[in-house]
């Protein structure tokens, strides 16, 4: 019996992806030590621009063609879709279709495709935001309903990230309307970045 080649570990997305610090890039617990992990990153993507990217960094996994071969994705943005004005309804049509691709891409290439999708996050930024921590909440549930219904839903994890960063306050009562409060600590300066130990986190 053939065994199976270990899974290739490919990273696309916003800025949360571009700024991940390499010595804190995730790999699979199979992948050889010597196989890093492919980054697209860039700062300002929005989820329509996803599908491209997935393509661009599927097409540098080494030794093309992959056919039969195992691939995590894990993708990262629509913050930014909230930052330009578009609705909740744009941004979860536009995640549906970076999702889709993904596994428009798997029947092309004939490969396995398991995607992990890092959901919004408060940020130091939002504590006075009601109205923007409204619209995060939204969009985390309207992400989470479109990943758990969709046909390959069975490949899809989506990650919870709405208190993830936000330390004790993330269990008490009305934590997700107002009174999680994001730890200074796992993000820079510019309270929207994360730092290092936020990176350990995810």
């Amino acid at each position: 019996m053939r065994r199976e080649a270990p899974p290739h570990v490919a990273l696309v997305g916003d800025s949360d992806i571009s700024r991940w610090p390499a010595q804190l890039l995730p790999s699979a617990p199979t992948c050889s030590p010597s196989s890093k992990p492919i980054v697209r990153g860039r700062s300002g993507a929005t989820l329509d621009e996803l599908a491209p990217m997935v393509d661009s960094a599927l097409a540098d996994i080494p030794n093309s063609p992959i056919n039969g071969c195992s691939i995590i994705l894990v993708l990262c943005a629509g913050e930014n879709d909230l930052g330009q004005g578009y609705s909740i309804g744009r941004v979860i049509s536009s995640f549906e279709a970076a999702i889709d691709a993904c596994f428009v891409w798997q029947l092309r290439q004939q490969c396995k495709v398991n995607v992990i999708f890092l959901g919004p996050k408060f940020e130091p930024w939002l504590i006075d935001d009601h109205a923007a921590r409204k619209q995060y909440l939204k969009l985390s549930k309207g992400i989470r309903r479109v990943a758990e219904r969709h046909e390959h839903s069975s490949h899809i994890t989506y990650v919870d990230c709405l208190t993830m960063f936000c330390g004790d306050s993330a269990d008490v009562a009305g934590a997700l309307t107002s009174r999680a409060v994001p730890e200074r600590k796992y993000f820079h300066d510019d309270g929207l970045h994360l730092s290092n130990e936020g990176y350990k986190i995810w």
